[in-house]
């Protein structure tokens, strides 16, 4: 594959008539993300020859590359709401696939919250003729257990040739977000290294309950290399509207990560033609989510007590119960676990084998369908650069054995080696102290959702958010640890009006009785 780079959003719906000829609609031809010399990198593509409809996706497949397609008509899309558009079609929820959601706060495998819709997968192929279904195939990398010793310098060495192998392709006008932590200073050193020297540096503050960090590590950063830095605010009044528009930015994927928002604004603004991101560093090499007792059951094969301990991690307090009187009587097959159960199931089983099965599920899941929503889709008018997705780094860091990271150590001393004057800089603290949140913050965030909750289709139990709601306003309540999950409130609220705008008659239906019909 020749060197190519591309951020637009793309579509193609073609409908087979009885005995005409296909009808062709979007392009025809298409590529988006970025590739470098010899094929590798993060992209999504699709070709139609008048005949066949070819689509593949890159090895990591976090580029999102979404698909209908029956014997009539295929339609494929970089977006939720692109795909519905161009198909003529009324969204359809998939309660299994959206009980995963609402209870991990990502998705897992290739599954959409819609019915028929799903996610064309890593090293995905798809091929479509009129008249017949797709023939869809998507694998995983199959990697070997990585040797550990000097697992520190091969790591900085392997980090150091992917950053080479992107700069040789990247655009020349590119900019930075960075944080305080090890992925983005990875990033950082090596483009530094090079004398790559972006437009300016991005951080984005924080609304209580998390402090600054950030802002202050970067600032000591940007100052140690000679890069412009900017700082974006995060909105007050208008919190609780960005939580929901951030639901549509992500096509409804999850319901994590409303705070890059500003961040996609700011960097929307600019006119950069691309960005780094540091998506995949955390799980795959600073041991996050390496839980020794869950891990060791996963080694053993319990897969039955590793979905439950995820799901007590992910579902906190509340649990079961929160979820289902939080969801309204439209949702009310997303109550039911049996069958979020067997899609968890099924995908942690994909995992088994691999040298660290936790670390396997979390990257190709929670990296993949959760925070690899930031660059790719949030950030999606840009190339978005992700060194830590190299098919070579990667195959390296997923075969590490579990105790390669368990001290949680390995990413720190791997930019200390690479550079030991930017590698010496203090992290961020994660226990500083944080603002406390102002009456007038909450009343920005909850007086909104109070109404909402009250109209929303079916989708909310208004009887029992929006008392809750006053309350947590009232008294004190924040967005992260309110047992009752108000993030999770705002995004079913969004995809309400998602739903609704396609066909505004799913207000009085029940779940299995939306229709995925011609408007």
């Amino acid at each position: 594959m020749s060197r190519l780079h591309a951020s637009q959003d793309g579509w193609i719906r073609i409908s087979a008539g009885a005995g005409a000829a296909p009808a062709v609609s979007g392009q025809a031809r298409f590529f988006k993300g970025y590739a470098v010399d010899g094929g590798d990198g993060v992209f999504a593509k699709w070709d139609w020859d008048g005949e066949r409809l070819r689509a593949s996706t890159c090895a990591t497949g976090f580029l999102p590359l979404y698909y209908y397609a029956d014997g009539q008509q295929a339609v494929l899309a970089t977006s939720i709401a692109g795909l519905f558009a161009a198909s003529g079609k009324a969204p359809r929820i998939c309660p299994a696939s959206l009980g995963v959601l609402l209870r991990l706060g990502f998705l897992v495998g290739d599954h959409t919250p819609f019915e028929g819709v799903r996610l064309l997968g890593p090293q995905g192929t798809l091929t479509w003729r009129p008249g017949g279904g797709p023939e869809v195939s998507s694998s995983y990398l199959q990697v070997q257990e990585t040797r550990a010793d000097h697992a520190r310098e091969s790591y900085a060495a392997l980090f150091r040739a992917s950053m080479e192998r992107i700069a040789a392709v990247m655009a020349g006008d590119f900019a930075v977000p960075l944080s305080g932590g090890r992925d983005s200073r990875h990033i950082a050193l090596e483009l530094y290294r090079m004398g790559c020297t972006p437009r300016f540096a991005l951080t984005a503050r924080h609304l209580p309950p998390r402090n600054d960090e950030d802002v202050r590590v970067a600032s000591e950063l940007c100052g140690t290399m000679r890069w412009p830095h900017r700082v974006v605010r995060q909105p007050v009044l208008g919190q609780y509207a960005q939580e929901c528009a951030h639901a549509q930015a992500v096509d409804f994927m999850t319901y994590e990560h409303a705070w890059t928002m500003p961040v996609r604004a700011a960097l929307h603004d600019s006119g950069v033609a691309g960005v780094f991101d540091g998506v995949g560093g955390d799980v795959l090499s600073a041991g996050l989510f390496q839980d020794e007792q869950l891990l060791g059951r996963y080694l053993d094969g319990d897969i039955e007590s590793v979905r439950r301990g995820l799901l007590a991690s992910w579902s906190q307090l509340g649990g079961e119960d929160a979820l289902e009187d939080t969801l309204g009587p439209l949702l009310a097959g997303a109550c039911t676990p049996g069958a979020a159960e067997e899609l968890i199931d099924a995908e942690l089983r994909r995992h088994l084998g691999q040298p660290n099965p936790l670390k396997s599920f979390y990257f190709w899941n929670r990296s993949r369908r959760g925070t690899g929503l930031l660059p790719f889709r949030i950030l999606s008018r840009h190339v978005a650069y992700a060194p830590y997705l190299d098919r070579t780094l990667l195959a390296f860091l997923l075969g590490l054995p579990p105790g390669a990271t368990r001290d949680k150590r390995l990413h720190t001393d791997a930019i200390a080696i690479a550079d030991p004057v930017i590698g010496a800089i203090p992290y961020e603290d994660k226990h500083a102290r944080a603002p406390r949140q102002r009456l007038s913050d909450r009343v920005a965030f909850y007086a909104p959702m109070i109404a909402r909750s009250m109209t929303s289709g079916g989708y909310v139990n208004g009887r029992f958010v929006a008392p809750r709601a006053a309350r947590a306003c009232l008294l004190g309540g924040d967005l992260q640890s309110t047992w009752w999950k108000p993030r999770r409130v705002a995004y079913l609220a969004s995809l309400a009006r998602f739903v609704h705008q396609f066909n505004p008659d799913t207000r009085t239906q029940g779940t299995a009785n939306y229709a995925f019909n011609d408007r």
